[in-house]
């Protein structure tokens, strides 16, 4: 789903989910993007949507806010796995 962009109109659920729980700088040691936080576990208190998996602190680090591109990337992320708008 790289270098498509999200549509605000259409998905306005999974565009909300990632506003409420955007962090902003903190990435997956992993893969390097930007996680949300996890709203539905305190074991887990982040997911990466690129990895598609859920977080503890030590596997996130503080780094550079996202770029808008990135965050396109986060909604149509959350958009894909998530399915909150269908």
């Amino acid at each position: 789903m790289k270098n498509q962009k999200f549509d605000v109109e259409n998905s306005p659920k999974s565009f909300a989910y990632v506003l409420e729980n955007d962090t902003g700088n903190i990435r997956c040691n992993r893969c390097g993007s930007v996680v949300l936080k996890e709203p539905s576990t305190e074991k887990y208190p982040y997911q990466c949507m690129s990895c598609d998996e859920n977080m503890f602190d030590i596997e996130t680090h503080e780094g550079v806010y996202h770029t808008d591109e990135e965050f396109d990337e986060l909604c149509c992320n959350v958009r894909d796995l998530l399915l909150l708008d269908d």
